[in-house]
């Protein structure tokens, strides 16, 4: 079925769904919070000192996560139609970033974040929940066509123009991509009843299924920090399907789990190296869900539960430059991120600054 709504709560509502969580895990907050509050999905370190955060706004900081800077959506953007979110972006250098979002929103920004310009979705797009941009001219986007059926884009210009790429018929959903180069991608998602792993070696001329293993619904974030190294964030089956994690060192032949610490969805993973990654999502059974943060220092094979900073409801996006430095995003009021320099271990808000 149709998202109907463009507001919303998880970055992809259909995923939590498909991996049995009931649908009252997905209140949207209360008029007061939602008034004060401004959501961010996604987050991309461009570098050490520079990254980006999208959702309901577009914030940037050039200093290391030391300070924040909010911005509007380009001119013409949110004036006209329907609402535009944007659910996910991917920073190639310190300057150059993607963007995408629902309706096929497409961002493009090649000064850091200072100045964004539209690009053009394939009009069969309806929503793009995922972007990784291995390079300043090539990325890799996935969402969902407007025939409810999902979809991967190309692009080679930036995200000035896209294409779309064949998707194997038996993919219900996807909603993660991760490219350790132009020609190697994973891109994450769901089937009937299982996880979806899709993987490409020649810049997505083809997409293969991998081989998941049993147990996992559900399919989230992926991050890849070589050709040979990638973790992704697992969802159990049912209700109480308990969050987890695959990982793979030998270029996605073989994939091995692993449980996560803490009860609580995971969303997203991102991995500053070959050993050190940083999970990020919430507890959906607490009201408006507390903000769980996990970290790994052996590529996903274990994990230790973090203490997120008072006042994070939830977190959708986590992004790090490197093994210590990382920045996470979500529902935190006034459109805060929260970053850590000691590889998530400890953790402050930052505030944006209008």
């Amino acid at each position: 079925m149709r998202r109907k709504t463009v507001v919303r709560t998880l970055v992809a509502i259909a995923g939590l769904l498909a991996a049995g969580y009931p649908i009252t895990a997905l209140s949207t907050p209360g008029a007061s919070e939602a008034a004060t509050s401004t959501t961010l999905y996604g987050v991309s370190c461009g570098s050490v000192n520079m990254c980006v955060a999208v959702g309901d706004a577009i914030v940037s900081s050039h200093d290391g996560g030391r300070t924040w800077d909010k911005r509007g959506f380009p001119s013409g953007i949110r004036s006209q139609g329907p609402v535009k979110h944007l659910y996910g972006v991917s920073c190639s250098s310190a300057r150059t970033c993607v963007a995408v979002g629902n309706l096929g929103l497409v961002l493009r920004t090649t000064t850091g974040g200072g100045r964004w310009l539209t690009g053009s979705a394939p009009a069969s797009t309806y929503s793009l929940d995922g972007v990784s941009c291995p390079s300043a001219s090539t990325c890799f986007a996935v969402g969902e066509s407007r025939s409810n059926h999902p979809t991967i884009l190309v692009t080679t210009s930036g995200g000035r123009t896209w294409k779309t790429q064949k998707v194997a018929a038996q993919v219900s959903q996807l909603i993660g991509i991760s490219c350790a180069s132009q020609r190697q991608c994973i891109a994450t998602g769901g089937m009937l009843h299982r996880g979806a792993i899709l993987k490409t070696s020649n810049s997505g001329v083809t997409w293969t299924v991998e081989r998941v293993p049993p147990g996992i619904a559900f399919i989230w974030g992926a991050s890849c920090s070589s050709s040979r190294t990638c973790v992704a964030i697992t969802a159990g089956p049912g209700i109480n399907g308990a969050a987890g994690a695959v990982r793979t060192e030998d270029g996605g032949r073989t994939w091995q789990t692993a449980r996560l610490a803490e009860k609580g969805a995971a969303l997203s993973v991102s991995c500053g190296d070959g050993r050190h990654c940083v999970a990020v999502g919430s507890d959906l059974t607490t009201g408006n869900g507390v903000g769980r943060i996990r970290t790994t220092a052996n590529a996903g094979a274990s994990w230790l539960a973090r203490r997120a900073p008072k006042g994070t409801a939830r977190l959708f996006g986590v992004s790090c430059a490197t093994a210590n430095r990382c920045a996470a995003v979500g529902m935190i009021r006034d459109g805060a991120v929260i970053t850590t320099l000691d590889g998530g271990v400890t953790w402050l808000i930052r505030r944006a600054a209008s």
